[in-house]
C-alpha cells in the first residue's frame, strides 16, 4: 500500500535551508600573516643583535670566572736528524742483462780553484760580531736565578750575583715559563728571584727537582709579565747533542765566570767521553771555554740551538778550568718529564754495557754490569749486587745504556718492577728475578 505523503511536509531543501551557511573569506588575512610574519622576524633579529652586544660586553667577566687554570702539557721541540755532507752517494745497481750505455766523450771541464782568502783583522772583526749575534739571539733563552734573603734586601743586591745559577726556558704550559737549571740552590731557599734578559726581576718557584742527576725546574708566573718582558723571553731550542763533531763552534751563554751573565766562544774539543752515574750515562761534550769552579751554562751551537748544559759534578776535570757539558740529548727524558711535573723514579745502580764484543771474551751475558748499587737503594732492598748483569727489565731486554735509562725512567711509582739479572755462579752464570718498588728521590 502506497504511503500517503502529509501535505503539510515541504520539500527537503526548503526543510533544512536554515541549516545552510554561507562562507566567506575573510579578506586581508593573508596579509596580515604576512605581517606578524616579517615583526616575528623583526624582532628575533633586533634580539640576536642584543644578545650578541651583551654576551661581548659580559665576555671578559665571563672568562675571568671560569678561566681554566689547568696548565697544559709541555712538548720539547723533536732533535732534528743532521744530514752527513760527507757521505757518499750510492751507486746504482746494474742489472746482468742491463748493458751500460756508452756515454759520448766531452770535453775536459775546467774547475777554477778559488785563491785562498786572507784573514784581515776586519774579517776576523766580522766573525765575532756574527758569532754575537747569535749569542744575544740565545741570551733571550736565559735567565738568572738567586736565593732570596731578607725581602728588604734582595732586590738590587749586587753581591749576590756571584751565587747566581744560569737557567734555561725550556718551556711554556700557557701560565707559565718552565726554566730548567742546576740544582744548586733548591736545598737553601725556599724563594727565588729570576732575572730575565731585559734585567727585570720577577718572584719565581721552585717546581721540582731531581737529586740524582743535580736539575731542578722553576716557574715563572706568565700573569707577572708585562707585554714587553714577553717579548724578551723566547723558549729555547733544542739541538741534537749526539750529532756534534770535534772542532764544531760552541758558544756559551751564562753565570760561566762566576760573577754574573758572561758569553764565551770557542771550539768543541772533544765530543767522545762518557760519566756513569746511578741509573744514567751522559756524554760530555768538552770545550777550550774558561769556566770557573761552581760555573753555569748552557751551550749553543752556530744555529743557536742547545746543545749541552754546563754546571758542576764529576765530568768537570779537576785543576782543570775549561767548561764540559753535559750533552742535552742524554738528559732531554728526564728534562721532559720534569717540566710536566712528573717525578723520576730511582733505581739506584751504577753500571757499564756489556758489548757483544766484551760478551765474547769475558763470557759474561750482553746487557748492563752493575759496578755500584747505591746504599739504600730500591735496587740494594731488592737484593742486586755488584757483579750482576741487569738484561731485562719489565719485558724489555737490555743491551744499551739508553734502553736501561728509559725502562728505569717509564717504570712505575706504585707498582713493582720486574727485573732479571744474571750472577756468577759456581757453574756460571745464572739468571734471577727481583722485584724492586722504585722510588722518587726529588
Amino acid at each position: 500500500m502506497q504511503s500517503e505523503k502529509d501535505p503539510n511536509l515541504k520539500p527537503d531543501d526548503e526543510q533544512y535551508s536554515f541549516l545552510r551557511e554561507t562562507i566567506k573569506t575573510k579578506t586581508g588575512s593573508r596579509v596580515k600573516t604576512l605581517r606578524r610574519i616579517l615583526m616575528a622576524c623583526i624582532l628575533g633579529v633586533v634580539f640576536g643583535i642584543f644578545a650578541c652586544l651583551g654576551f661581548f660586553a659580559l665576555r671578559p667577566v665571563f672568562e675571568e670566572m671560569f678561566a681554566d687554570d689547568t696548565n697544559q702539557r709541555v712538548t720539547l721541540a723533536p732533535e732534528e736528524e743532521e744530514v752527513d755532507d760527507l757521505e757518499e752517494p750510492e751507486e746504482p745497481m746494474i742489472e746482468e742483462d742491463d748493458e751500460p750505455e756508452v756515454e759520448e766523450e766531452q770535453d775536459p771541464i775546467v774547475v777554477e780553484v778559488p785563491t785562498e782568502v786572507e784573514l784581515t783583522a776586519e774579517r776576523y772583526a766580522e766573525l765575532l760580531r756574527s758569532m754575537y749575534e747569535i749569542a744575544q739571539t740565545a741570551n733571550k733563552s736565559i735567565v738568572y736565578i738567586e736565593g732570596m734573603g731578607d725581602q728588604e734586601h734582595w732586590v738590587g743586591d749586587e753581591a749576590s750575583r756571584a751565587g747566581r745559577t744560569t737557567g734555561l726556558v725550556i718551556g711554556d704550559n700557557g701560565n707559565e715559563f718552565l726554566v730548567l737549571a742546576y740544582n744548586v740552590l733548591a736545598g737553601d731557599h725556599q724563594n727565588f728571584q729570576i732575572t730575565i734578559s731585559d734585567d727585570a726581576v720577577f718572584v719565581g718557584e721552585l717546581r721540582i727537582q731531581d737529586q740524582t742527576r743535580g736539575l731542578a725546574v722553576f716557574a715563572i708566573p706568565k700573569a707577572a709579565l708585562s707585554e714587553e718582558n714577553l717579548e724578551a723571553i723566547v723558549v729555547a731550542d733544542l739541538g741534537n747533542s749526539s750529532m756534534v763533531r770535534q772542532g764544531d763552534i760552541v758558544i756559551a751563554v751564562g753565570n760561566i765566570l762566576g760573577h754574573g751573565d758572561g758569553v764565551a766562544y770557542g771550539i768543541l774539543s772533544s765530543s767522545q767521553v762518557s760519566v756513569t752515574i746511578p741509573d744514567s750515562q751522559f756524554r760530555i761534550l768538552g770545550t777550550d771555554i774558561s769556566v770557573s769552579s761552581g760555573g753555569t751554562g748552557f751551550l749553543f751551537n752556530a744555529r743557536g740551538q742547545i746543545t749541552g748544559m754546563i754546571m758542576p759534578g764529576p765530568w768537570q776535570n779537576n785543576g782543570s778550568n775549561t767548561a764540559n757539558a753535559l750533552g742535552i740529548s742524554d738528559i732531554g727524558p728526564a728534562i721532559y718529564m720534569l717540566v710536566n711535573d712528573e717525578a723520576l723514579p730511582f733505581l739506584g745502580v751504577q753500571g757499564v754495557v756489556v758489548t757483544e764484543e766484551l760478551a765474547a771474551v769475558q763470557e759474561i751475558p750482553i746487557g748492563v754490569y752493575v759496578s755500584y748499587v747505591v746504599v739504600d737503594s730500591p735496587a740494594m732492598a731488592a737484593g742486586i749486587q755488584n757483579g750482576d748483569v741487569i738484561i731485562e727489565i719489565d719485558g724489555e731486554e737490555i743491551e744499551t745504556m739508553q734502553q736501561f735509562t728509559r725502562a728505569i725512567l717509564d717504570g712505575s711509582l706504585s707498582d713493582d718492577i720486574n727485573i732479571v739479572a744474571a750472577r756468577r755462579g759456581a757453574d756460571g752464570y745464572v739468571e734471577m728475578d727481583f722485584q724492586v718498588t722504585l722510588i722518587d728521590r726529588r
